[in-house]
């Protein structure tokens, strides 16, 4: 459950796509790197301004210790991807043929990432628990008959009905996995029309066995991803084009929003000014200022020259869309780190009018 060294970037830029397109992801893997990746990625909800806890994607269920490192007391499930674990994770722990599921909990991630953290033994504070791994073939086990199992499987059947896309990466679709098949199967079966995405090292036998699944008159536009590279090369190429999208219509609302300071990642409290900006080919990088409290903010005084805070530094929402013209990739960094920017609206900070960009920054405050 320990992971100290860098995430793959392809990885953490999934991560990103997911939460941008508010994905429902079914996934066979019990590890934590998804959650992982998701906690690092500093996922922003701009509707309310905060970086989301990483239990958040799992919408915190199984339930486990809201004091824990990482997580967040309101246990309030905000706006980004869902990740179903349909076959459990490393870091749930049951009382094993606990049927009614009342013995399930979720422990801490701890990743090694913040100075401090320590490992969790699960002998001393769950004595008699063993972790929550769904066996492949298991569909007459207790697991299957227990509630979180039950609605995992549920949403991932909710999730393929509603989908106008499917994406499936590393999965080969065997034909022994009868609980898998009939899930797509009964899912699918009214689709009229449904965009197929396989990313495999040999995606044409995935791609036949998917058909043989369908119904024979669906409309199947498929695209595949072939070679050890599969996976990375379809991020690289969904990454491009949501970035491109995002930077587009970003550069649009600048444009209607008129003449206005721009800041990013404000909160109900605090804002970040964007104090300037610097152009290298077809990226933009915006500089974000140190936290202050608009109260604070003078008009005709700069509040903190040293930190480039104040009026005589503040980059407008006119010149920042000027500057995104034939832009691809716009990222702002600040004292805590750098993020993509991932898009912006008009706000009322303090009595004031702001541009607020929203990016996946670190809280300053952490």
């Amino acid at each position: 459950m320990a992971t100290r060294g860098d995430l793959p970037v392809w990885l953490e830029r999934l991560v990103q796509i997911w939460h941008a397109t508010k994905a429902s992801v079914a996934t066979f893997n019990y590890d934590t790197l998804a959650e992982i990746a998701a906690r690092r990625g500093c996922l922003y909800d701009p509707d309310e301004r905060l970086v989301l806890p990483w239990p958040t994607v799992i919408n915190f269920a199984p339930g486990g210790n809201d004091k824990s490192i990482g997580e967040d007391s309101r246990n309030i499930a905000w706006s980004s991807f869902q990740l179903l674990k349909l076959h459990g994770s490393v870091n749930w722990y049951w009382v094993p043929e606990d049927s009614s599921g009342a013995t399930l909990e979720r422990v801490p991630l701890f990743d090694g990432a913040v100075e401090g953290e320590r490992s969790f033994d699960p002998a001393r504070w769950l004595p008699g628990r063993e972790p929550y791994i769904v066996p492949p073939v298991a569909t007459k086990s207790v697991f299957y008959g227990g509630p979180l199992t039950t609605h995992l499987w549920q949403a991932a059947s909710g999730a393929l009905t509603a989908s106008d896309e499917l994406v499936i990466m590393g999965y080969s679709m065997p034909v022994t996995d009868l609980t898998t098949l009939g899930l797509l199967r009964e899912s699918l079966r009214h689709k009229r029309a449904l965009r197929v995405t396989v990313c495999d090292p040999h995606p044409a036998p995935v791609v036949e066995r998917l058909r043989g699944l369908l119904p024979p008159d669906i409309e199947l536009k498929v695209t595949t991803y072939d070679g050890i590279d599969a996976v990375s090369n379809f991020v690289d190429a969904r990454w491009l084009m949501l970035r491109h999208e995002v930077v587009s219509r970003l550069h649009a609302q600048l444009l209607d929003a008129g003449d206005m300071p721009v800041s990013v990642n404000s909160d109900r409290q605090e804002i970040r000014q964007v104090s300037s900006l610097t152009r290298s080919g077809d990226s933009l990088t915006l500089r974000g200022s140190n936290s202050f409290h608009p109260s604070a903010w003078r008009e005709d005084s700069d509040l903190n020259p040293e930190e480039s805070i104040g009026p005589s530094y503040f980059v407008r929402s006119t010149e920042l869309a000027a500057a995104l013209e034939g832009c691809t990739q716009v990222r702002v960094a600040d004292r805590g780190g750098s993020g993509e920017v991932w898009g912006g609206r008009e706000s009322a900070i303090g009595d004031r009018k702001w541009f607020d960009l929203y990016a996946n920054l670190p809280d300053q405050h952490r």
